[in-house]
C-alpha cells in the first residue's frame, strides 16, 4: 500500500504492476472529501478544474525529464510514473466527468467516433516520439483525453438507453474481471516467456498472443470468482447499504379532499390566522410558526 510513494524501483520486484494498488488506496481515501465539493460546482468550474489538471500533469512530465539520469532512465522514470499525487489527476478527471453528467451535461458524442480517438492518439504519440517532439513515456499522459471521451460517450449512451455493445454480457463480464486481468497479465507473460517467446516480429506471433490472452483471461476469471468478488461481498456486508424510505402511496382524490377540509378547520392559536389562507402543501412562515 505504500510502494508507490518511495524510490527506487526495487519495490516492483515481485509483481511490478501492483504499484497501482497503493495509488488507488490513496485515491479512494480522498474520494469522499473531493466528490462532495465537485458535485456542488457548476459546469464551467468543472471544466476549468479539468483543464488545469491536464496542464499540471503534462507540465509535470516536461519538468521531470530534466531530473532523470539518462543512464537509469526507465528505472527512475518508473517512480515518477507511479507517484500517487500526480496520478490522482486522472482519478479526478473521472470524478469531474461523473459530476458533469449528474449536472445534466449531455454532449453529443458519437461512441464510435470517440473510440477512434484512441488509435488516432496512439499514432500521433508514436509519430511525435519518432520525431523527437516528446519522449516515449508520453504514451500514457497523451491518451488521457481520448480515454475520457470514450468513457463519457459510453456513459451517455447508457443513460439515454440506446443500444450499446458495451452492455453485452461478454463485455460486461470482461469489464468486471478487468482489474484482476491487469494484476495478473504481466505475471502470465513472464511465466510463458520460455516456452512461447516470439523469435522475431511477424504475424506468426499472433498465436503467441492468443495463448497469453487465453491463459490470462482464465486466471483472471479464477481470481475474480474466488478472491475479488467474495472479498467485495464481505466488505459490502460490513456496511449495509442505506435504502431511502419509500415515498408515501398516492392518496385517492376523496382522501385528499377530506385532508384539505380538515386543515382548513385548524386555527393557529396566538396569531388568529386560519389555515385556509394558505395553499395546501405549501410551506409559509407566520411569525414563529411554519404552516403547511
Amino acid at each position: 500500500m505504500t510502494e508507490s510513494w518511495f524510490r527506487p524501483a526495487d519495490f516492483l520486484v515481485a509483481n511490478p504492476v501492483a504499484w497501482s494498488v497503493s495509488c488507488e488506496a490513496f485515491f479512494y481515501l480522498l474520494f469522499p472529501f473531493v466528490i462532495r465539493p465537485l458535485l456542488r460546482l457548476r459546469l464551467p468550474a468543472l471544466a476549468i478544474i479539468a483543464a488545469a489538471g491536464l496542464l499540471i500533469e503534462w507540465a509535470y512530465w516536461f519538468f521531470v525529464q530534466d531530473l532523470i539520469d539518462p543512464k537509469q532512465y526507465w528505472i527512475q522514470l518508473s517512480w515518477y510514473l507511479r507517484f500517487p499525487p500526480i496520478r490522482f489527476i486522472e482519478f479526478l478527471l473521472g470524478m469531474i466527468a461523473a459530476a458533469a453528467l449528474l449536472r445534466g451535461w449531455r454532449p453529443k458524442l458519437n461512441l464510435w467516433l470517440a473510440l477512434s480517438t484512441v488509435p488516432a492518439s496512439v499514432l500521433l504519440l508514436w509519430a511525435g516520439a519518432r520525431q523527437g517532439w516528446w519522449g516515449a513515456h508520453w504514451s500514457q499522459q497523451g491518451l488521457v483525453p481520448a480515454c475520457v471521451l470514450v468513457v463519457l460517450a459510453a456513459a451517455i449512451r447508457d443513460i439515454s438507453g440506446r443500444p450499446s455493445i458495451f452492455r453485452s454480457k461478454p463485455l460486461v463480464a470482461l469489464g468486471a474481471w478487468s482489474y484482476a486481468f491487469y494484476l495478473v497479465h504481466l505475471s502470465v507473460i513472464h511465466w510463458l516467456m520460455g516456452p512461447v517467446t516470439p523469435s522475431s516480429a511477424g504475424w506468426s506471433n499472433l498465436k503467441v498472443l492468443l495463448i497469453w490472452a487465453v491463459m490470462g483471461i482464465a486466471l483472471t476469471w479464477a481470481c475474480y470468482r474466488w478472491v475479488e468478488h467474495p472479498v467485495e461481498r464481505f466488505l459490502r456486508n460490513l456496511y449495509p447499504r442505506r435504502v431511502p424510505p419509500a415515498p408515501p402511496a398516492p392518496q385517492e382524490p376523496q382522501e385528499l379532499a377530506a385532508a384539505s377540509e380538515e386543515r382548513t378547520e385548524v386555527v393557529l392559536t396566538g396569531h388568529g390566522v386560519l389555515s385556509q389562507e394558505f395553499e395546501p402543501g405549501v410551506y409559509r412562515s407566520t411569525g414563529s410558526y411554519e404552516v403547511r
